[in-house]
């Protein structure tokens, strides 16, 4: 015990014993303390202890996580997603571009159907299976090119393609069913329905997100031994039973419909869910934009400030001083209507004429004496703005895999800079169109060539004796949009060293820049002989002779 604590516990003696006390239980403390850095130091010796895993470090200190299931993490958050990307969408120029700029690199104008046989498997010539492509490619346009396929009858096959991928990243996913029915005006019951993702919902459920998740960590219900999630019914093992769908969208009370995810008899998929799975054993998609939100966010309300400034900065604006005892207001913007202020009868005599300033472009205003006119000068405009957009938007495009050039629409670096920005972006546009095919585009194909054998509409001997026979004949490349170029002669020299090695052929060279090479070669025909007739060419190979 110090002096200080034997001086007050003579005159206090109960103050003094307080402080003996909480001088104890201090040092408890602190020896804790002690035993507690001298642990943590010692998990600090080896491995990630030292770095991410640190608990000591400045950087970590503050940094307090928690990680649960993809259902807890990713479901009971989705209505909210879903919600702020929409208004995303239709409020954040940044955010736009980026969805659509993805659409229309995967989608483009659409996917159009190739019909490639595997002649050798089906024990046919090369021959027999072109005729047989040809007379699907006939029937399968005409049904893609027509309202027909779209159950709502509003859409062809193509305008899906482009909805279907842009209500998939704008709500992290889609659902499809096919339907057969009869339709005036169409050779085919084959047709298609788009569902968002928001329709799919728990059955039960009449309150939001939100508030469910007070009671629950995630939307979850059961019937029997099924649970649903999110309006995906799974059995025991996990697996996906059937889907609940509203039939009325985004209501308090929801009518919905429960659609078995196969078929009891055959097996076959009755509705599709496309979403990208970030998380093993998750439920539903995310929206791509969830990650950079709030980015997208600031800088919109940044984007608006800014413009808003500009505009103040714009304007000049005039004030007038004046020594003398001003009644009324001399400055005026603009011309003042005063014809409401005329004289009424029995209220009052007309009000006197004002006379007013009004600003102008190259005005000149003679002023009343003592009077002076003195102006504001606005700021100088923020020289870092562009700078720290580009920024933003590098960092943003990371996260949604574009290069800030193509996000940005613009393509200022060298040109070797340019190209490697778009070739990254091909590889990410490419593996974004072939989830597109395998999970929208050929399954759609492979039920429109079903219904042309069953209706007797095109004959495929053995198509119904086995799975592999099947897939022979539904075998299809799919031909989009080219990645582009940005020095055309270069990349048709390249083209044609690689023809030439014999490391790519004239068909996957044009299927690569969005032609179709046979409708390419047979135009290509056509015109060299009328070429010839007309003598503009020799007769020769090279049409030069």
């Amino acid at each position: 015990m110090n002096t200080l604590d034997k001086l007050i516990g003579g005159i206090n003696p109960e103050k003094g014993l307080s402080r003996a006390k909480a001088r104890v239980e201090l040092r408890k403390i602190e020896a804790m303390d002690k035993i507690i850095e001298k642990t943590t130091n010692k998990e600090t010796n080896s491995g990630y202890s030292r770095h991410g895993a640190s608990r000591v470090k400045r950087t970590f200190k503050n940094w307090f996580t928690d990680r649960g299931t993809p259902d807890e993490d990713i479901t009971k958050n989705l209505s909210l997603l879903r919600e702020r990307s929409w208004d995303l969408f239709m409020s954040s120029p940044l955010a736009t571009g980026a969805i659509k700029v993805k659409r229309t690199a995967v989608v483009g104008k659409g996917l159009r159907a190739k019909p490639s046989i595997n002649h050798e498997l089906l024990g046919i010539t090369q021959d027999e299976a072109r005729t047989i492509e040809l007379d699907i490619e006939r029937k399968w346009k005409r049904w893609a090119e027509s309202t027909s396929c779209d159950k709502g009858r509003r859409h062809n096959f193509y305008t899906l393609q482009r909805l279907l991928k842009l209500s998939l990243d704008m709500n992290g996913d889609v659902f499809w069913i096919p339907f057969y029915e009869k339709k005036v005006g169409s050779d085919y019951e084959l047709s298609i329905q788009l569902i968002e993702g928001d329709r799919v919902s728990n059955p039960r459920s009449i309150i939001s997100n939100r508030l469910w998740s007070l009671k629950d960590q995630f939307r979850k219900e059961r019937v029997g031994k099924n649970t649903i999630v999110e309006g995906v019914e799974l059995d025991e093992n996990g697996s996906v039973v059937a889907y609940h769908i509203a039939k009325l969208n985004r209501t308090k009370n929801k009518t919905h419909e429960r659609v078995e995810a196969f078929g009891k008899l055959t097996g076959e998929r009755m509705i599709y869910h496309l979403f990208e799975p970030e998380r093993i054993g998750q439920t539903r998609g995310v929206p791509i934009l969830a990650p950079v939100m709030g980015a997208l966010k600031d800088l919109t309300r940044y984007t608006d400030a800014e413009m808003k400034r500009s505009i103040i900065m714009s304007m000049f604006t005039a004030f007038i001083t004046s020594q003398q005892e001003q009644k009324t207001n001399p400055l005026s913007i603009g011309n003042v209507d005063t014809s409401h202020l005329k004289k009424e009868e029995g209220k009052g005599e007309e009000p006197e004429k004002q006379e007013s300033i009004n600003l102008g472009s190259g005005n000149i205003v003679e002023l009343q004496p003592g009077e002076d006119v003195k102006t504001s000068a606005p700021n100088s405009m923020n020289i870092g703005f562009e700078i720290f957009i580009k920024t933003i938007c590098v960092q943003i495009g990371s996260a949604l895999e574009i290069p800030h050039d193509i996000l940005m629409k613009q393509f200022n670096d060298s040109y070797s800079a340019s190209r490697a920005a778009l070739m990254e972006f091909w590889r990410v546009a490419s593996s974004e169109r072939d989830y597109v095919v395998y999970n929208f585009c050929q399954p759609v194909y492979e039920k429109f060539i079903l219904e042309l054998v069953e209706k007797g509409k095109i004959n495929l001997p053995r198509f119904f004796d086995s799975k592999e026979i099947r897939d022979a004949y539904t075998r299809c490349t799919w031909v989009g949009e080219s990645k582009g170029h940005l020095d055309p002669v270069k990349e048709i020299v390249a083209a044609e060293k690689r023809v030439g090695l014999g490391i790519s052929t004239l068909e996957k060279e044009a299927r690569e820049i969005g032609n179709d090479w046979e409708e390419m070669h047979k135009q290509s025909a056509i015109e060299r002989k009328k070429r010839v007739e007309d003598k503009l060419v020799g007769g020769g190979i090279d049409g030069d002779n």
